[in-house]
């Protein structure tokens, strides 16, 4: 919506005078919240789908079974056969503890796609509430890069509109 606003003018000429028109746009920035929506869900789904496929994913465990198996000190402690049992020992329990680690920044997105949605629903009724909601879920999804810029964009434009009205 575009909000007129005269102002009048008597800096350099006093008896003369001025009348100048200011348009100052005061939108809603939804375009970025959208955006900043949609790349943290899918950034929560695609990751959820690669850390539940961490046991399954074959080339991911053969990698890691090759490194520990080449492995000069391995190589010299051990048989052959103890090298086998104990790569696949090292591999099974690497890609667990992947796993576990991995399951907080899913947390963190999954609550930063949350939060981001409900700043979305509540931007026309509570401005000022939807810019804390906002830098909430900026903070969570910081380690994203793109989705934080564009939600500490969003609500540093509805804190400006929230203070002038």
């Amino acid at each position: 919506m575009l909000n007129f606003r005269l102002q009048y003018i008597y800096q350099n000429f006093p008896l003369i005078g001025g009348v100048l028109i200011k348009i100052e746009k005061r939108s809603i920035p939804y375009t970025p919240v959208i955006i900043a929506f949609l790349l943290l869900f899918s950034f929560f789904i695609s990751f959820g789908l690669f850390v539940n496929s961490l046991e399954t994913n074959e080339s991911l465990q053969n990698v890691l079974f090759e490194i520990v198996e080449n492995d000069p000190k391995a190589q010299r402690e051990m048989s052959s056969g103890e090298i086998a049992v104990f790569s696949n020992e090292v591999t099974n329990d690497v890609l667990n503890f992947t796993k576990g680690v991995l399951k907080y920044p899913i947390y963190l997105l999954g609550v930063s796609t949350l939060l981001s949605l409900v700043a979305l629903f509540t931007m026309r009724i509570n401005k000022f509430m939807s810019a804390i909601i906002l830098s909430m879920a900026g903070v969570l999804s910081i380690f994203t890069l793109l989705p934080p810029v564009l939600l500490f964009f969003a609500s540093n434009r509805l804190f400006k509109t929230a203070s002038n009205n």
